[in-house]
């Protein structure tokens, strides 16, 4: 995927993805729009990498396994953008933290995640 370097939107909202955020997302310098939303399978952590996107203008991550903090790399270019945001969600329904942006970064929250619901 990281060959892509034209790529301006890679919308895979909904597809059953599983495993990790492939690391060589961070090669498509032009993408604007990254949707990744409603893939339950989706695990681990946001990569660093997609710091190095040059436009970054929406970033759709919620109603994914994803957790941990969003990186500060990714808050500073989406940043440079206005207008830009990411979308997460900000914990389960059990109460535990699912993600959590650093301060200043530019995220919308979609407060619980509903296991076992489609939203």
């Amino acid at each position: 995927i990281g060959m892509l370097t034209n790529l301006v939107l890679l919308g895979l909202n909904g597809v059953n993805l599983s495993g990790t955020v492939p690391t060589e997302i961070g090669n498509l310098h032009d993408l604007e729009t990254l949707s990744l939303a409603e893939n339950a399978n989706l695990g681990g952590t946001v990569p660093t990498e997609l710091g190095n996107l040059l436009n970054p203008k929406v970033i759709l991550l919620q109603y994914t396994g994803l957790h941990g903090t969003v990186p500060l790399a990714l808050c500073q270019a989406l940043a440079r953008r206005p207008g830009s945001y990411l979308m997460m969600t900000d914990r389960y329904l059990d109460g535990t933290a699912s993600m959590s942006c650093p301060e200043n970064c530019p995220c919308l929250v979609n407060d619980n995640v509903y296991e076992g619901m489609t939203v």
